[in-house]
């Protein structure tokens, strides 16, 4: 399993060269974790550390090209596997948007004002530590919604075989059930 986040890599010269750098994977979605596998796969470590307080990057310029940049990637990162997306992107959409319905039965009231509180609760955490603006811990709600309507066009668009990124046709692998 690996893991990274491609806004800022840094690699030691002769790492990166040993791996093949970026032409050994230039025909991948996520080229970002498939050289973090790289790296493992040549008995290398990877780390990920917060540097946000270094380093800053905005991916997008606004809703319709993250909308866009993200749809290219989540079906990816699931290796292009159809249940276990479906699976998470209904889950995520379930938990961020139940809780708050549930506060309309009596009888869950209690649990789902204790769901909402701790799940605002990462959200604070997560706005902190990336220097996020706070006010992102009241729209969980939306987030998760608008995140998993971008899951299941990912599974459509990679189920069509039609991902594009930047103008150019990617070429993406069979997606399978399991």
């Amino acid at each position: 399993f690996s893991v990274a986040n491609g806004q800022f890599m840094m690699f030691k010269r002769c790492a990166y060269e040993q791996i093949g750098g970026h032409a050994a994977i230039k025909e991948e979605i996520l080229e970002d974790i498939e050289l973090s596998r790289l790296v493992c796969k040549h008995g290398m470590k990877v780390g990920m550390y917060n540097l946000s307080n270094l380093v800053s990057c905005r991916m997008y310029r606004g809703f319709r090209e993250a909308f866009k940049g993200l749809s290219k990637s989540y079906f990816a990162l699931f290796g292009m596997r159809i249940i276990p997306s479906l699976f998470v992107w209904t889950w995520m959409l379930i938990v961020g948007v139940y809780p708050l319905f549930s506060l309309l039965e009596p009888a869950h009231r209690l649990l789902a004002f204790e769901t909402i509180c701790m799940t605002m609760l990462i959200w604070f955490k997560t706005a902190h530590n990336y220097k996020l603006p706070r006010k992102i811990v009241f729209y969980y709600p939306l987030i998760s919604v608008v995140n998993s309507l971008i899951g299941f066009h990912s599974i459509i668009k990679g189920l069509l075989g039609n991902t594009s990124w930047k103008g150019r046709t990617i070429s993406i692998k069979k997606p399978r059930w399991l």
